[in-house]
């Protein structure tokens, strides 16, 4: 599949920076004299609107509506021709690409910063500076946030309950930076509000005197989930309490809340996040899409979440998996501290995600009485992503990245790219992308969401006898040969399909099968985009004598 094509103005194509832009987008352009604004296939889009000041651009889309501040005013002799020509360039190349329109706003905003600023539009997708702030509609003033307490590094515990609190403190309070009670109001619809409220300061109090006992007050944050008038009254019922005082409380809220809040809500929210400056409250937000993250942005939090990152079976949600690919772009961008949530159900996938640097991933099934029995699995996957994290930064202590994918299916749907007569079919039923493994050498990697029990693609290579197999494998550091009959093998050495460069673990995501002769496989859970396609490969002709670098909790050890 590819990107449609993008009809401009024909006068538009003589400005380099819309010729720069289009490269940027990787969208390819058609010089148009019959139209005076942007078209993919004969469709028109309404880009959002450069205020006359060149301070902001007026999103109204389904999905969002509000004032995009950008980074630094637009000058005023680019105001009327150039900046507008950027904006509807960058939207339509967004939408081109699958984004919704409110995402494709908020690209348009990062397009429109980085050609007024002086800077380069080749990168302006991975320039954390280009990231604009989303207020309310009835903003007259960029928003302003006041600086955020820390939070993190570390791992995030969500309950449901406080009785779980002290269990998980025993076992895991170490390695905790946030505990997160979410009581559900639906979930409790025979109380009236205030005996509801009264539950809720009840269960905090329990998981305060739990952190309290364990002495992790000072280093885990107490986060109450939606509830923050409750948050509140915690806070001021617990100043005249020389313990509970000792509390550090946090306030977590959903986009769908923090957009109720209007104009009024969200100044109460920031009067109670600095009402005191010793002790400021951590508000956390989710985000599920680039308008999400800039509304986000604008309510300064101490962190923000990235999710979801696998499907996840415990919240319907209408978005597509983030993948590795989007958490890694959210830690890049976000410029605070990401939350890696949502399917996160494996050590393996803990490791995945802490490697793309997000410095704090949120766990549930963790936490189960079975997961804590096996705590020290997951606490070292998740120092082993940390280490990956850190051998990825380059000098400068950043992570290269690329675009982000959409997270909601776009009005603009994308085409596909025909087969050149006489060229092979692709083995490949998702995509899948080489590059440098954390393992070994080269990998193979998830390009797409990828759902569970899926045949990924196939392995193809040259046919050859078993005996002539294995002297080939004599002496090679490097090989890829599979037997698929007490007779015959596939030797995928030189082989070109991506495959080919799946590496060995000991706790794999995807299972090799024999099929009539061919060499496929299938994925044994929902692969995040990004995600490394790891296989156990059983008995190898190494015969134990390799050394295994996968790296998981429980390996073998060798190969």
């Amino acid at each position: 599949m590819s990107h449609p094509a993008l009809h401009l103005p024909s006068t538009w194509c003589d400005d380099p920076r819309v010729a720069e832009l289009a490269r940027a987008c990787d969208i390819e352009v058609v010089a148009d004299a019959a139209i005076d604004a942007p078209q993919i296939d004969g469709r028109s889009f309404a880009p959002p609107v450069l205020s006359d000041d060149g301070r902001s651009l007026l999103l109204d889309t389904p999905h969002a509506q509000g004032q995009l501040w950008l980074p630094s005013h637009v000058p005023p002799d680019m105001v009327d021709t150039t900046a507008r020509r950027i904006v509807a360039t960058a939207h339509a190349c967004a939408l081109a690409r699958g984004f919704v329109e409110a995402d494709a706003g908020v690209i348009a905003a990062m397009a429109l910063h980085a050609a007024t600023s002086g800077a380069s539009l080749q990168g302006f997708m991975q320039d954390p500076a280009n990231l604009p702030m989303l207020g309310g509609a009835d903003d007259v003033e960029r928003p302003a946030p006041a600086p955020a307490p820390p939070f993190g590094p570390g791992l995030y515990a969500l309950v449901d309950e406080a009785q779980r609190v002290d269990a998980i403190l025993a076992q895991a309070g170490d390695d905790l930076c946030a505990l997160q009670l979410r009581i559900k109001r639906e979930a409790h619809a025979h109380l009236d509000d205030a005996a509801f409220e009264a539950h809720v300061r009840a269960q905090a109090g329990v998981a305060a005197d739990a952190l309290l006992a364990h002495r992790v007050a000072a280093s885990i944050v107490l986060v109450i989930n939606d509830h923050w008038q409750v948050a509140g009254q915690l806070i001021a019922l617990w100043q005249g309490d020389p313990r509970r005082k000792a509390v550090r409380i946090g306030v977590h809220l959903g986009q769908e809340d923090l957009a109720a809040l209007g104009r009024d809500g969200r100044a109460a929210l920031r009067a109670l996040l600095c009402a005191d400056p010793q002790r400021p409250v951590a508000l956390g937000l989710s985000s599920h899409s680039l308008w999400e993250l800039a509304r986000a942005r604008a309510m300064g939090p101490a962190v923000v979440a990235c999710g979801p990152v696998w499907p996840t079976l415990t919240k319907a949600m209408p978005w597509r998996a983030q993948g590795l690919d989007n958490l890694a772009w959210w830690t890049a961008m976000a410029g605070l501290p990401v939350v890696a949530i949502g399917g996160i159900l494996s050590p393996a996938q803990l490791r995945s995600a802490a490697a793309t640097g997000a410095p704090v991933a949120c766990l549930v099934r963790a936490l189960s009485d079975e997961g804590l029995a096996q705590w020290s699995a997951w606490q070292d996957a998740w120092q082993a992503g940390r280490r990956e994290a850190q051998a990825r930064t380059d000098p400068s202590g950043t992570t290269r990245i690329g675009w982000p994918h959409p997270s909601l299916p776009g009005p603009v749907e994308p085409v596909a790219t025909p087969r050149r007569k006489g060229t092979p079919a692709d083995p490949n039923k998702y995509k899948v992308e080489n590059r440098p493994s954390a393992i070994d050498g080269t990998g193979a990697f998830a390009g797409e969401d990828i759902p569970a029990y899926k045949k990924i693609g196939e392995i193809r290579g040259e046919s050859i006898s078993v005996r002539e197999a294995r002297q080939r494998v004599k002496g090679q550091a490097r090989i890829m040969m599979v037997e698929i009959s007490d007779k015959r093998a596939i030797d995928a050495t030189q082989s070109t399909d991506p495959l080919r460069y799946t590496n060995h673990s000991c706790q794999p995501n995807t299972v090799l099968r024999i099929r009539g002769g061919r060499v496929e496989l299938y994925a044994m859970r929902a692969i995040a985009a990004g995600e490394e396609l790891v296989a156990d490969y059983g008995e190898t002709h190494h015969d134990g004598k390799l050394r295994c670098r996968c790296g998981v909790p429980n390996c073998r050890g060798a190969l």
